[in-house]
């Protein structure tokens, strides 16, 4: 995710964590984390270099937070789907293939996981949300040689490190088998 970058996920990770520890005060946990969800995929949406598509999946990301904030009594089952919702923004905008989903879905469960750790450790949300947004950043690092998906590329998912020579051999004969299928 290296149109995001590190710092300013960092930033809006501390930002979120302050937005949901004084959303905390006034409307419950559940308002919260559903919120800072919302906003963190909202900030995705915005720095994203996808062309279309972007109001659709804000549409569906705020309509099934809404029903499940609404539908679902059990916290723990909220969080899982305003986590999910997170995940599908991230993979949606930013990364192509199932191993860069997997990778990512890795990454989301363990910030959960630090978060989880964090809210039992110092009963805090406001730290347990910094930890989750903080770990995504951390993780982000991870996925450094990739570049938002561009939907006016054709064929280009991602964007090669020219210095790897595997990479570079492996785009190239995935281009041939595409050219070879399509004529």
């Amino acid at each position: 995710m290296s149109k995001v970058g590190f710092f300013r996920e960092l930033g809006v990770g501390l930002a979120l964590a302050i937005l949901s520890g004084v959303l905390i005060t006034w409307f419950g946990l559940s308002v919260a984390v559903g919120f800072s969800c919302f906003v963190y995929a909202l900030f995705l949406v915005c720095r994203s270099s996808a062309n279309s598509g972007k109001f659709a999946l804000l549409f569906s990301i705020g309509l099934v937070f809404t029903l499940s904030f609404v539908f679902i009594s059990s916290l723990l089952a909220f969080f899982v789907v305003c986590i999910g919702l997170v995940w599908l923004a991230r993979n949606t905008l930013f990364f192509s293939g199932v191993f860069y989903a997997m990778g990512d879905l890795l990454l989301i469960a363990i910030s959960f996981l630090f978060s989880a750790w964090a809210i039992l450790e110092t009963h805090s949300v406001f730290v347990a949300v910094w930890c989750f947004f903080m770990a995504l950043a951390v993780g982000g690092c991870l996925f450094q040689e990739l570049t938002p998906i561009n939907n006016k590329s054709a064929g280009n998912d991602f964007q090669i490190n020219a210095n790897n020579k595997f990479q570079r051999a492996y785009k190239a004969a995935e281009l041939a088998l595409k050219r070879v299928v399509t004529h």
